[in-house]
């Protein structure tokens, strides 16, 4: 089931009250946000989350890592510039939109087809949650451990998580790891050893 945070009345009260102190106008209903919408330092370490209205249209933006392939099959990071705040939705959205022209040139790929979705869902006590298409399981085990590595060091290089979970029609599915071995339990960076950047 897709995690969706809904904000309560009484905490949409007690928001629009801490705002309209700081000169914010304040909300007269709940919002409902996805998961992936919410500021991710409101996201707690336990998985509580709490919520408040983030401005629309802001022009203010942060720097995130993700990771893609090397000639050589190994995780390179990247920096990228995505909307703040940053959430790990944004992080694998610009993991998604794959290398740029002269990352291509110099040889850096990505295992991600464009054309097959891959969605954040959430996360809880250190672990996230991923959907995949049925279409992921497509391709080659060699491609799809490519491509998990890249998601899963992706979404670890950020604070609060440090495994990941992967999902097809809402159930948790085995998956590859760099060894070719398959599981269903979360997977991490020790994992994917086998695509570690160098150094």
């Amino acid at each position: 089931m897709s995690l969706r945070r809904t904000v309560t009345a009484a905490t949409a009260a007690a928001l629009a009250a801490g705002a309209a102190a700081c000169g914010v106008s304040g909300q007269s209903e709940p919002v409902r946000l996805d998961a992936d919408r919410v500021p991710f330092e409101l996201v707690g370490p336990t998985g509580t989350t709490t919520t408040a209205p983030v401005a629309e249209g802001t022009d203010e933006r942060v720097v995130t890592r993700i990771f893609l392939l090397d000639p050589n099959d190994l995780l390179v990071a990247r920096e990228r510039t995505v909307p703040a705040p940053l959430t790990p939705g944004a992080a694998l959205r610009a993991l998604r939109a794959g290398p740029d022209p002269t990352e291509r040139r110099a040889g850096i790929t990505t295992a991600l087809p464009a054309e097959i979705p891959v969605q954040f869902l959430g996360a809880r006590d250190g672990v996230a949650r991923v959907r995949l298409s049925p279409a992921f399981t497509d391709g080659s085990v060699r491609r799809q451990a490519g491509a998990l590595a890249e998601i899963v060091y992706t979404l670890t290089d950020l604070p609060g998580i440090e495994r990941v979970s992967f999902l097809v029609d809402e159930e948790v599915v085995e998956v590859p790891r760099g060894d070719g071995s398959l599981t269903a339990d979360p997977v991490g960076r020790a994992d994917y050893a086998r695509f570690a950047p160098p150094g």
